[in-house]
């Protein structure tokens, strides 16, 4: 068997990384106003609860449309303050759209992508999970064939898996091949989407259907659904001859109804909500339950 896996969510808990990258939101847009940043920090959970209680409007738009809401994990509960700060709809968030009118330079959306990219290079930032080692080593015994694709850069996922311990490489000389860059979230120039829950979820992904298409998995782990599983479960809904036969998702610590209901509404095979518990997922469905 092999698995396709995400990297962040997946091995990590992308909780602490996430309050790293609003931070440097926060920096940048000290910066940009001139205000306290105690006070931009304190504004942008405002700013975040707000755009969580409206989720469907909100979340990781790089360009003129949404490729992942904002309450599927906390890196895009980020990018919904960024998405709330570009409408400056309240008296809070209309003082910084205001600078931003005044000042130029990169909008709020690439203020916080670009926060990402420094927390993804800066050492001793994240680790893996702690139970990731010995899902590794279980998953080998039962000779899966684990490829580790992710929108980070591939020097991430090197370090956090050799921080741990464990060898990763690209070329596959390692014990887990990995690939970064992956771009799930780049959209095609003509919108193809399905109805999931009740939300539009985008599924022309060009660059992430292109690495589904070459390394043909028979299974699928992902923690966004937007961006990791909702490609793959339209291409195996149209018999695609390259779509992974299993989908599984790894959601997040607390998730909400929305992206709860995946499992529960057919969306995926297998909801596994620790890393081990895709030990037993990969076991049933290879007939060794």
């Amino acid at each position: 068997m092999k698995i396709l896996s995400d990297f962040d969510g997946v091995w990590t808990d992308p909780t602490h990384e996430a309050v790293a990258v609003e931070h440097g939101l926060a920096d940048d847009l000290a910066s940009l106003t001139g205000f306290d940043v105690e006070r931009v920090r304190a504004d942008l959970v405002h700013c975040r609860e707000r755009a969580l209680e409206s989720a469907v409007d909100h979340g990781w738009i790089p360009g003129d449309r949404i490729t992942a809401y904002c309450d599927e994990d906390a890196f895009l509960a980020v990018s919904g303050i960024a998405s709330y700060l570009a409408r400056g709809a309240c008296e809070v968030s209309a003082p910084y759209r205001g600078a931003h009118e005044s000042r130029g330079g990169p909008t709020f959306m690439e203020l916080a992508d670009q926060s990402f990219r420094r927390l993804g290079a800066r050492p001793g930032v994240g680790e893996l999970l702690p139970d990731a080692g010995a899902t590794l080593k279980a998953l080998e015994e039962l000779g899966v064939d684990l490829v580790v694709v992710s929108n980070s850069d591939t020097e991430k996922l090197v370090r956090l898996f050799a921080d741990a311990g464990i060898a990763a490489a690209t070329d596959g000389s390692a014990r887990v091949r990995v690939r970064g860059g992956a771009r799930k979230w780049a959209l095609g120039d003509a919108p193809e989407s399905i109805d999931v829950g009740g939300r539009v979820v985008d599924v022309n992904r060009p660059h992430y259907r292109s690495i589904i298409e070459e390394e043909r998995p028979d299974l699928i782990v992902g923690d966004v659904y937007s961006l990791d599983l909702a490609l793959p479960f339209h291409m195996r809904s149209r018999g695609e001859p390259a779509a992974p036969r299993f989908l599984v998702h790894r959601p997040p610590c607390r998730p909400t109804p929305w992206v709860a209901g995946h499992g529960v509404e057919g969306r995926v095979d297998s909801v596994a909500a620790r890393l081990s518990d895709l030990v037993g997922v990969v076991r049933e469905r290879l007939g060794r339950g």
